[in-house]
């Protein structure tokens, strides 16, 4: 597909990967001072936004820009339907494990 791809893309989707992970205290930060929707929304926004540059990228410096967005966008995503799921749930409806309930009795 690209010309002389080798160990240094390899490499950049290792970084992209370990960076995108520095991306959540970010969206966290970002959902904790505005609110969930709008960090929901950011983070749809660079997930879209990473997909279309992979998509239309000439070269492999392109290509590593675009997995950063889109990994950092996936992670965001990821991150606040954990934090909205989790709201939304309250403990006394959550399903009791088996060992709990025997040795309750």
């Amino acid at each position: 597909m690209f010309g002389g791809v080798g160990e240094s893309t390899f490499c950049r989707i290792i970084y992209c990967s370990l960076l995108s992970r520095l991306g959540k205290p970010f969206i966290a930060k970002l959902a904790d001072i505005t609110s969930r929707p709008v960090a929901y929304a950011v983070s749809l926004v660079i997930y879209v936004l990473g997909f279309v540059i992979v998509a239309t990228s000439k070269n492999v410096t392109t290509v590593a820009v675009g997995e950063l967005f889109y990994s950092v966008g996936s992670v965001g995503l990821d991150f606040v339907t954990d934090v909205i799921v989790a709201g939304a749930r309250s403990c006394d409806k959550l399903p009791r494990t088996p060992w709990l309930t025997l040795s309750q009795t």
